[in-house]
């Protein structure tokens, strides 16, 4: 058939050649007809020549063009995996944008240049390649590009905010393929960065180019069983989202400024199905406009000052199906970049990264969804998402790698941990609504705020959901807006809450309960303040039992009954009492009896009390030599100048004495219990100690303060008595 072809091509094009120059040359003046020994006249035969030449322009619209037979006086590419093909591929390209149709690449192209789509069409080969194992060199590629050499950079995107023209630009990037049209159609073929595959060195990351297919802001770019393979130095498929209705597009590799007729601004429309990424820094990368303050943007095709609306339009609808997204998985094993424990500001790769903005509520793109794809790497991270809205995966896989021993740039063995590997999924606070159902990956173990809305309905294939195909499975449940509801049937019928199998508490018309199956319930948060709000002018009350214990309003902490209630114990002590005034103590004459002066015997034994300095044990174990240095008193030694003043110190009010036993928690513990026929869990109840038997002596500061007091009033009052003796 390619034969044939070639040589229908080649014979049109001699007659076309052979007649064109007889008709110039033809003499009007000449008024017999020239006639072959058919009796056919000259002009008849160039009419029926014309004929055949439409058909055949006509069936190279309706087909497609052959890049390795091409219509004359083109040149057909070799595709044969070695020869250069990048003029003639451009060259095909250009002539189906004329004639509006196909393109066909029959074999492997070699291409060291950019090649451009800058029309809707379809570019298809004759199928994408085999391998799908671990190492890219064990990969057979069929048909596609096989890009080698050091691709070209230009600018092509506008992610960085720009006040003016001082200010620096995007990087430039090398792309194989850019698509700079609406519509445009890839199937079945490869494009494969070359590489050394005979070289195990980390470093070997084949010929440099950066990306291998270039999406440039343009909506409804589908791929279908197409390869991106390779060590592309930034993404396999880099989606832009950064043009604007108000800016120019980029210019051509001729030039001339890419087409802008149809959509003006956005990337909608997206669809990968059945594609495969492994090798390039990302897989698929979604990149659009940096965070931050942006009101004016300075472009430097422009020459000015703009709005900036960049990325306003979006990237809704993007849709994935049935793909394979890997990192770069090095066939030496090793990362590209280790992880630097930051998953927000973490500039390494993955399989799949999506950061954009747009004009809507959430200042996000959104509505994106993959169905039964899988995400892998062995990179810092798998799917990372920022600046995303309503992202959904349905029967996804997502894991990382950790089947391989892989190896950090410095040698280091990669631990899989969260130091360095940032779980299934990583989101900022600027992303929300992600969703998954049928996912596999333990989402415990996902970098996710607790911001972020994150339903995840029946995992399956890890611990943390395998049972729960009709429940849902969820860090957290918000409202979108309004009031979030929890509702039972009736009011009758309680709501309900599960710890485990067990019932835990319940609401109902009387509150909200915690059942005999939850043993010392805590009320608690897990991050930030926990708020317990009573009604307006009305008490938070503490309960032991059914007996009140305190009351608490916006006046004061009170306890139910007078002089009843403690604050701490001499085993369960308070580090720090902080008051804005001084403590009030009852001191009505009517509360007090058997008033009267203090007795000189008990002055006689404070006398000998001694103050002195020192450091608490407690505070040199946790310091050392940095504990501070306190003064005051030694109980014992009170109790001691008492005792030898025939007193008993523990009569008055300056000196106190605990004594405790252990005291216990009781723990349960589950074992395995196995026998040839059953197996089973048994409960078994154990009593941990959590405080050991102990004693503690303390005193009352107050009362001691003012038995100092009246010490140095009776020294006074004796030395004034002294002088008056004197004087006379």
């Amino acid at each position: 058939m390619e034969r044939r072809n070639f040589i229908v091509n080649f014979l049109l094009w001699l007659l076309s050649f052979f007649y064109g120059y007889k008709i110039g040359n033809w003499d009007q003046s000449n008024s017999d007809p020239i006639e072959d020994s058919n009796g056919e006249t000259i002009p008849r035969k160039l009419e029926s020549v014309s004929e055949d030449l439409s058909e055949t322009m006509e069936d190279i619209k309706t087909r497609g063009i052959n890049v390795k037979y091409p219509p004359a006086p083109l040149v057909g590419a070799k595709v044969d995996g070695v020869t250069d093909d990048t003029q003639a591929i451009r060259a095909a390209l250009e002539l189906a944008e004329t004639y509006k149709t196909k393109v066909i690449i029959p074999g492997i192209s070699v291409i060291t240049g950019e090649i451009e789509i800058k029309a809707p069409m379809v570019i298809e080969g004759v199928g994408s390649g085999t391998g799908y194992g671990n190492d890219l060199r064990e990969y057979r590629q069929i048909s596609g590009f096989l890009v080698k050499g050091t691709g070209k950079k230009r600018v092509l995107t506008r992610r960085k905010h720009r006040k003016n023209a001082f200010s620096s630009q995007d990087d430039p990037i090398s792309v194989a393929l850019n698509i700079q049209a609406e519509n445009v159609v890839l199937k079945d073929f490869t494009v494969f960065l070359d590489f050394d595959k005979k070289n195990n060195s980390r470093t070997n990351y084949g010929a440099k180019w950066d990306i291998g297919i270039f999406v440039g802001c343009r909506t409804h770019f589908y791929a279908e069983n197409v390869h991106v393979l390779g060590y592309f130095r930034e993404a396999g498929f880099y989606f832009d989202v950064t043009h604007a209705t108000n800016l120019p597009r980029f210019m051509d590799l001729n030039g001339n400024t890419y087409d802008n007729t149809n959509n003006i601004s956005g990337g909608d429309g997206c669809t990968l199905v059945k594609c495969y990424t492994r090798g390039a820094k990302w897989g698929v990368h979604v990149a659009g406009v940096l965070p931050g303050d942006h009101e004016t943007y300075y472009d430097e095709l422009s020459g000015k000052r703009v709005p900036d609306w960049r990325g306003s339009f979006g990237f809704s609808d993007f849709t994935m199906y049935s793909c394979s997204i890997y990192g770069t998985d090095h066939h030496s094993n090793y990362r590209r970049k280790a992880a630097s424990g930051d998953y927000l500001s973490d500039t390494a790769g993955g399989a799949m990264y999506i950061n954009a903005r747009a004009n809507n509520a959430n200042q996000t793109v959104q509505g994106m969804r993959f169905f039964s794809c899988r995400f892998a790497s062995f990179e810092p991270y798998r799917v990372r998402l920022d600046q995303a809205n309503r992202v959904m995966f349905y029967g996804c896989h997502i894991e990382k790698r950790s089947g391989i021993k892989a190896k950090n740039p410095d040698g280091s063995e990669v631990k899989f941990d969260h130091n360095d590997t940032y779980g299934v999924i990583t989101c900022t606070t600027r992303t929300n609504n992600v969703y998954a159902t049928g996912m596999t990956g333990n989402l415990s173990k996902a970098f996710i705020p607790s911001s972020v809305q994150f339903d995840n309905f029946a995992p399956i294939g890890d611990a943390d959901g395998n049972k729960t195909t009709r429940m849902i499975h969820a860090s957290g449940f918000g409202a979108i807006s309004g009031e979030l509801g929890l509702r039972s049937a009736d009011k009758t019928s309680p709501v309900r809450f599960y710890h485990g199998d067990s019932d835990a508490a319940l609401i109902d018309n009387s509150g909200l309960k915690f059942l005999e199956a939850i043993e010392n319930p805590i009320i608690a948060s897990t991050s930030g303040d926990l708020n317990l709000s009573s009604a307006t002018d009305s008490f938070i009350r503490f309960r032991s039992g059914l007996d009140t214990v305190a009351y608490l309003d916006r006046a004061a902490l009170k306890p139910a009954k007078d002089n009843k209630v403690n604050l701490g114990s001499s085993s369960q002590r308070f580090n720090q009492i902080y008051t804005s005034t001084g403590i009030i103590n009852t001191s009505d004459r009517n509360a007090k009896r058997e008033i009267k002066p203090i007795t000189d015997q008990v002055l006689d034994a404070w006398s000998e009390v001694e103050y002195s300095q020192f450091r608490f044990k407690d505070a040199v174990k946790e310091k050392g030599r940095k504990a501070r240095i306190h003064f005051g008193l030694i109980a014992q030694e009170i109790d001691e100048v008492f005792q030898r003043h025939g007193l008993n110190a523990f009569d008055y009010g300056i000196l106190c004495y605990e004594e405790w036993e252990d005291e216990f928690e009781e723990v349960t513990e589950e074992k395995n219990m196995i026998d040839k026929e059953t197996a089973a869990k048994a409960s078994t109840a154990k009593m941990k100690k959590i405080r050991s038997a102990g004693s503690l002596y303390s005193i009352r500061p107050d009362e001691c303060l003012m038995l100092e007091a009246a010490l140095m009033r009776r020294t006074q009052k004796r030395l004034e008595d002294r002088f008056s003796e004197l004087e006379k």
